[in-house]
């Protein structure tokens, strides 16, 4: 992994709609995960749909790389990653 290891902080993490943050996604979800005490193993599967739905959220759900994507973690599992676009001005393809 390069770059700095994002560590788990609080249950929510704001970040720009762009691709190259999904690094900092996948660290953050590794630490929530570790934090609620999941094994390598799921801590790995909870990285990649995060990251799946990061990914997602940006290329399908974003106008633009200053619209944010918003992640939480709970004790009980809820998926939404959202961004802050109004999906009628979506300009990406």
């Amino acid at each position: 992994m390069g770059g700095a290891a994002t560590r788990f902080t609080g249950a929510e993490l704001k970040l720009p709609a762009e691709l190259s943050r999904l690094p900092d996604a996948r660290n953050w979800a590794d630490s929530a995960a570790e934090a609620f005490g999941f094994d390598e193993m799921v801590r790995y599967q909870i990285k990649m749909a995060v990251s799946e739905g990061v990914a997602n959220a940006v290329e399908h759900g974003s106008a633009s790389p200053h619209d944010e994507i918003h992640l939480r973690a709970a004790p009980r599992a809820t998926c939404s990653p959202s961004t802050s676009a109004t999906p009628a001005t979506s300009s990406r393809a």
